[in-house]
């Protein structure tokens, strides 16, 4: 008996008392809506938090990179000093390369998957996607002329 009063409850035996919350009064589902709208839907601070969310998941992507690329670039500059120096260089540019291109991809598809939530006309998934891919291809220059 003690067994089975310190088990985790399973989502069958959870009390009836959950599903009360269903049957709330009118007053109280007044109370949830925000601005008269349903709580679920999308709203003004909804869209702006999910656009701030979505800007920042890109930025950290282009840090790693940065970060990878800095990396890179020092092994690259002090490659007699490592035995496998030009290897460890490549490795890390590429590492480089592989977070900017996640990243770059993460954000335009995040953009227009959540381009309704977000409230984005069409002008702006262009401008971002631009901005993602001309990032991108800066970058891939950038170590183009670096490395010859």
């Amino acid at each position: 008996m003690l067994a089975r009063a310190t088990r985790p409850m399973l989502w069958r035996e959870t009390p009836m008392r959950f599903f009360r919350f269903w049957r709330l009064p009118a007053e109280s589902r007044r109370m949830m809506r925000v601005r008269g709208r349903p709580a679920g839907e999308a709203t003004d601070s909804n869209a702006w938090s999910l656009k701030m969310m979505h800007t920042n998941t890109y930025l950290s992507w282009t840090r790693n990179c940065f970060l990878c690329t800095v990396i890179g670039g020092a092994i690259y500059e002090q490659k007699e000093l490592f035995r496998q120096g030009d290897i460890a260089a490549r490795i890390f540019l590429g590492l480089g390369f592989l977070n900017l291109a996640v990243g770059s991809y993460q954000y335009i598809d995040g953009a227009y998957r959540h381009q309704r939530v977000m409230r984005l006309s069409r002008a702006a998934l262009y401008r971002i996607s631009a901005y993602a891919l001309g990032g991108a291809i800066l970058w891939i220059a950038g170590i183009a002329v670096y490395l010859s």
